[in-house]
């Protein structure tokens, strides 16, 4: 049986982004999957990616010159995944997932 899944996922930063990408993608941090049961727990599938993380450092050149670099790309991923699912509780699901891409 083939599962398919379609994910928003919020962006978390450790450090409060201070720009914004110059444009967001369409699909933008979310993600689309299709998903194979192999037997009552476990299920492997494909996910693809659309998400930005924000990226900020420090670099110095040869004389001495301090420069900050901060940007916000959009990176696609394809990724294969692993699923293993707990038993359920009422009507809560929880799993964990291995992913690879």
């Amino acid at each position: 049986m083939f599962s398919l899944e379609i994910k928003g996922s919020q962006s978390w930063y450790t450090v409060d982004a201070s720009i914004n990408p110059k444009e967001y993608a369409p699909f933008n941090n979310s993600s689309l999957g299709l998903f194979y049961t192999l037997n009552e727990n476990f299920l492997a599938g494909l996910e693809l990616r659309q998400e930005n993380f924000y990226q900020k450092y420090y670099v110095t050149d040869s004389i001495g010159n301090l420069y900050l670099y901060e940007q916000q790309p959009n990176i696609t991923s394809c990724n294969l995944g692993f699923r293993y699912k707990f038993t359920s509780f009422n009507s809560f699901y929880p799993f964990i997932q291995s992913s690879l891409g």
